[in-house]
């Protein structure tokens, strides 16, 4: 026990000497310390630092006035008033709701009137007809059916150039509207959001008709272009006819040259023919007279 007590005795001597040799240097760092403080460059560090510490003080103070503040102004609010703010807030929310699901109707809408008119489009500009047309026309007359198709088509990219454009602005303005319901809503929140519900059922409502444009166009188109070809073949038949009666009468022309060229030979012959004859006729007479004078 003795020794224990004399070791303990000598731990306590070395933490008594190590904490005596801390808080002498302690005390040489601190008069260090003063020492640098009396020149003007520790002066100004020490200024500010307490410029720094009494902004942060400051800064604390505010922060914390502030957190006062709206706790009392939230617990100033009365319980029926915070409930009927909620309740608007779910109600600003299910129209939120409600107006992106017209804006995504609306958005189908226009994604399938824009397939409506690209395919027609395509299926117009894949035909041949512009070039048959532009043929036959140089050579025929035409009753302008094309121009009709081309400019339904024409119409139709118009129509399609506005409908990305007005789906460009109702994703831009449900990237707006996509934030958080507020947990306490206004009555002129709500007012907002009915308001956006009317605007983007409207939208829903001129998409689906701009739909239903596009394809009763893109069937008219269809029509005019069935038409166009029939009116096509008829052409392509009259000119094969007027080709064949051409050559026809070009034949029949031919024919009579052919008949005219014999009849002119058949008339010089019968012409020879008679001469020859009357040449002989006056030989004969001659003859006679010669004989008759003997």
């Amino acid at each position: 026990e003795a020794e224990e007590s004399l070791q303990a005795l000598s731990d306590k001597a070395r933490v008594s000497e190590r904490e005596e040799q801390r808080s002498r240097r302690s005390a040489d760092a601190a008069e260090e310390e003063m020492r640098h403080v009396e020149t003007p460059a520790g002066k100004a560090e020490v200024m500010e630092a307490d410029a720094v510490k009494r902004a942060v003080d400051m800064t604390a103070v505010a922060r914390r006035e502030a957190e006062d503040g709206e706790r009392r102004v939230r617990e100033a609010v009365p319980d029926e008033e915070k409930r009927r703010g909620e309740e608007l807030a779910r109600k600003v929310a299910r129209i939120k709701a409600k107006t992106e699901q017209y804006r995504k109707r609306a958005a189908a809408d226009k994604r399938e009137a824009e397939r409506l008119v690209e395919k027609a489009r395509e299926r117009a500009e894949g035909e041949t007809l512009q070039q048959e047309t532009s043929q036959i026309m140089a050579d025929a007359p035409f009753d302008r059916s094309a121009e009709t198709v081309y400019g339904i088509l024409k119409k139709l990219q118009v129509d399609r150039d506005e409908l990305n454009r007005r789906a460009k602005d109702a994703e831009a303005e449900s990237r707006h509207l996509a934030s958080e319901p507020a947990e306490v809503a206004t009555p002129g929140d709500l007012k907002r959001a009915e308001d956006d519900e009317r605007h983007a059922e409207k939208e829903a409502k001129a998409a689906h008709a701009s739909r239903e444009l596009a394809k009763d166009s893109a069937g008219t188109m269809e029509v005019e272009r069935s038409a166009m070809h029939h009116g096509l073949q008829a052409l392509r038949s009259a000119r094969t006819s007027y080709t064949s009666a051409m050559k026809l009468a070009q034949s029949a022309a031919e024919r009579r040259e052919e008949a005219h060229e014999e009849a002119e030979m058949w008339k010089e012959e019968q012409q020879k023919k008679l001469a020859e004859e009357q040449e002989e006729r006056r030989r004969e007479e001659a003859g006679r007279q010669d004989s008759l004078r003997e």
